[in-house]
């Protein structure tokens, strides 16, 4: 990241024309401190099982994808928030192979049991897939609330696999 100047404050007007990267840490003091503030704490966890889908079914997100920091965990199928957070973000996708009459997938993410997030999608017995993606949502949370995916749905099918089809994004926000 190249900073070229800091916007004028209060009559304060300074430049700075180092770069802050991984090859030149010491250009500016602390660079490796401003790089960690930088970044996001987030979590993107995955299912390696490709269950049949049913009523409320609750996804078995067994893998982590990807991720940085350690705020945010993966526990039980769920994700697990750590301490000093108050606000997050939450986004996610259901695949579904072979539904196989009509009706629908509702994807829905929850927090301790309630739904946050949802989206769903209906099926008339066309094609043999279907995905539901839901939208990202800031949330409210506390130290140890879990956030989980659930795939509701009627039309049956099976779960598809790895982080291009179903999955559930966490983002720490404050």
């Amino acid at each position: 990241m190249k900073i070229k100047k800091i916007a004028q404050s209060v009559g304060i007007v300074g430049t700075v024309t180092s770069n802050i990267n991984d090859q030149n840490d010491n250009a500016v003091p602390n660079a490796k401190t401003i790089k960690e503030a930088l970044k996001t704490n987030y979590i993107l966890v995955t299912s390696t099982t490709a269950s049949s889908l049913s009523d409320n079914f609750k996804i078995l997100l067994n893998s982590k994808a990807d991720g940085y920091g350690a705020k945010l965990t993966l526990e039980n199928n769920s994700v697990k928030i750590g301490s000093g957070i108050s606000k997050i973000k939450v986004s996610a996708s259901v695949f579904v192979n072979g539904p196989n009459q009509t009706g629908y997938v509702w994807g829905k993410i929850l927090k301790n049991e309630e739904t946050i997030s949802s989206s769903i999608i209906p099926y008339a017995n066309q094609g043999g897939f279907l995905s539901t993606p839901i939208p990202a949502s800031i949330v409210d949370v506390s130290e140890n609330d879990e956030i989980s995916l659930i795939a509701d749905s009627t039309c049956n099918g099976t779960l598809r696999t790895g982080k291009a089809n179903t999955w559930l994004l966490v983002e720490v926000i404050e």
